[in-house]
């Protein structure tokens, strides 16, 4: 029985060894893939419209600076709601396809009714990454600041919405 039950081990241990070098493999071959999948990424592929993948309810608007190579990017929500988180930075193209930043500004505006707004800062000088996916058509946002494993946010081009805001959401009611 002991003779039995050390060939399933000694099987399953071989068949464990193979199917992970396997994956292994599969997964080398794949992060190649995304790595020169994004070093395709020209700096005309950035700006525009980003919404957050899942429910574009998050929108990432990239624009060309004044200085070549640079870009100012502002994350905020869709809705015109009370209170939403606001990120702001100047990212710098890249070698590799990406754009970087470490300036960023990330606070909590809060609108006050007659459409005034108060920022409570919650940090500075942030940084993070942006990545495009050509074959993908998405853009990944790495934010380094908070925990970066937990906070990389994919988006897809939406260059026909852009954030409500008050006067937009009461030109609206008015037509109703």
């Amino acid at each position: 029985m002991k003779k039995v039950v050390s060939a399933i081990l000694v099987v399953c241990m071989l068949c464990g060894l193979t199917g992970c070098a396997a994956g292994t493999t599969a997964e080398t071959e794949s992060a190649e893939q995304s790595a020169a999948d994004f070093e395709t990424a020209s700096a005309e592929s950035y700006p525009g419209t980003w919404a957050e993948q899942t429910a574009e309810r998050v929108i990432l608007t990239i624009k060309e600076s004044d200085e070549p190579d640079w870009y100012d990017a502002e994350i905020t929500w869709r809705e015109d709601l009370p209170q939403k988180d606001v990120y702001t930075m100047r990212a710098h193209y890249q070698e590799d396809g990406s754009l970087y930043y470490e300036d960023c500004t990330y606070v909590i505006r809060t609108f006050e009714e007659d459409g005034t707004y108060t920022d409570e800062l919650q940090y500075e000088n942030g940084s993070g990454l942006f990545s495009y996916s050509p074959s993908a058509e998405l853009l990944y946002w790495t934010d380094y600041t908070l925990d970066p494993s937990e906070n990389v946010q994919t988006f897809i081009r939406a260059d026909d919405l852009a954030p409500e805001t008050s006067d937009a959401a009461d030109a609206s009611s008015a037509s109703k």
